[in-house]
């Protein structure tokens, strides 16, 4: 009889053990879970939704004005209570401080946190590529000219891919902007074809506003052509006024005053502009538009074949083109539309050296 109580205590004693022990090792478990700490880049991560449930609630505070931004604190929307403060989800010794910010571009919104931590800074595509490209002033490689940074001369690593297409940085822009032209090809258009008074004949007219080049630009964003600009890839894409001033041949003005003395409204979308094609030279016998050597020493030179924005002043049915030399045509001609955009300050550098063979990755 005493073995069988004895058996029956040493069970009960068993099982008694084991439940404390399992109870030790959910306890143990639960504690590991909640003093997890979290690397920078998660937080980054962490942010970001943390934003997006914010502004999902609070609508109205979203940017309503095409172009806009605003910016939303580390600090914020912790006191909101949209995540815990950096101290409690970092790891000892690692602090964050920084925001989001969120663009309205062409009606996408674009959630990008910039934050600046003890062992991580968010990596910036523009950052990238001046760390890259140390200014110079004597050969093939980036300047600084006024307020922005412009790629000069031949031999360049500023090749960048997006949008599934190749591109050339032309220039970062004074807000960090970075604006991009296409080098894959695209089918040949006029610049328009309408009927043209002066001419008596469909020659076209050389008004950007109502030309048909201003529609294939628009149409090529909404995807009616082309099918190049995905839903992801629109929030990064900056809407820019396009400088459509016409302009003489013989002019010798190439800082883009002439250009510019007449604009459009905000567009996602443009061509390059006649001024941008000579001041690429590094050629000091390039002087005005027509200088054949403003080829030389020129990336854009390669690019053979493609309209400007810019129309020829001395006449209502002509624009120019960029043909290894500048050219003015006639606007019912065919010739390439290489788009031209402006990439976000806030897109991310992913990898790549900008070579054509490891170009700039945006993430």
């Amino acid at each position: 009889m005493l073995k069988k109580i004895d058996k029956r205590i040493k069970i009960y004693f068993g099982i008694t053990i084991g439940i404390i022990l399992l109870l030790i090792m959910i306890l143990f478990t639960l504690k590991l879970m909640t003093n997890t700490k979290i690397s920078s880049k998660e937080f980054e991560s962490r942010l970001k939704t943390a934003a997006t449930k914010y502004y999902k609630k609070e609508k109205d505070k979203l940017p309503k004005i095409n172009g806009e931004k605003v910016y939303i604190s580390i600090d914020n929307l912790v006191s909101k209570g949209y995540i815990k403060s950096p101290s409690k989800l970092l790891k000892k010794g690692n602090t964050c401080t920084g925001g989001v910010n969120i663009s309205n571009n062409n009606g996408y919104y674009l959630y990008q946190p910039v934050i600046n931590c003890k062992d991580y800074n968010t990596d910036l595509l523009y950052k990238r590529i001046l760390k890259d490209n140390p200014v110079t002033n004597y050969r093939d490689g980036l300047y600084k000219v006024n307020d922005y940074y412009l790629f000069r001369g031949e031999n360049l690593n500023n090749y960048v891919s997006f949008a599934n297409k190749n591109w050339r940085i032309l220039r970062i822009n004074k807000d960090n902007t970075i604006r991009i032209i296409l080098i894959d090809s695209l089918e040949s258009v006029t610049w328009d074809n309408r009927y043209n008074i002066d001419k008596k004949e469909s020659s076209g007219k050389n008004n950007f506003e109502i030309s048909r080049i201003k529609q294939t630009l628009i149409d090529y964003f909404n995807n009616k052509r082309g099918n190049i600009f995905t839903n992801e890839v629109k929030p990064l894409i900056v809407p820019t006024e396009l400088c459509i001033g016409a302009k003489n041949e013989l002019s010798t003005s190439m800082d883009g005053t002439v250009e510019c003395s007449k604009k459009t409204e905000k567009m996602a979308l443009g061509l390059l502009q006649v001024n941008e094609y000579p001041i690429i030279s590094l050629d000091e016998n390039c002087k005005q538009l027509f200088d054949t050597s403003c080829r030389n020493y020129n990336f854009l030179a390669k690019l053979y074949g493609f309209w400007t924005l810019t129309a020829d002043s001395k006449s209502t049915y002509e624009a120019y083109k960029i043909d290894g030399t500048v050219r003015s045509m006639i606007t019912s001609s065919y010739s390439q539309p290489r788009l031209v955009l402006n990439i976000t300050a806030d897109a991310l550098y992913s990898k790549g050296t900008g070579t054509e063979n490891d170009p700039y990755i945006i993430k």
